[in-house]
């Protein structure tokens, strides 16, 4: 672990690889438009798919109000 920001766990690129391989989900918060002009995580070799939800919506960047029932809908309680 690389510490924590604001009470948020920090994790090293290392274990960040280490916890995909052991099944834990890749949330990309980006926007739409960088998910399309820019890419998506690869995660074949672990054979995963990232989990796409917005932090910021295009193009007035507005927080999404709903973004921890997002997650949650999408992950479940209790997802690594």
């Amino acid at each position: 672990m690389a510490g924590d920001i604001a009470g948020i766990e920090q994790l090293d690129p290392s274990a960040a690889w280490t916890a995909l391989q052991s099944g834990a989900a890749l949330v990309d918060v980006r926007t739409r438009p960088e998910w399309t002009f820019v890419g998506l995580p690869d995660l074949a070799s672990v054979n995963g798919q990232p989990v796409l939800i917005e932090w910021k919506s295009w193009p007035v960047m507005a927080p999404n109000a709903s973004f921890v029932d997002d997650v949650l809908a999408a992950l479940g309680d209790d997802a690594p």
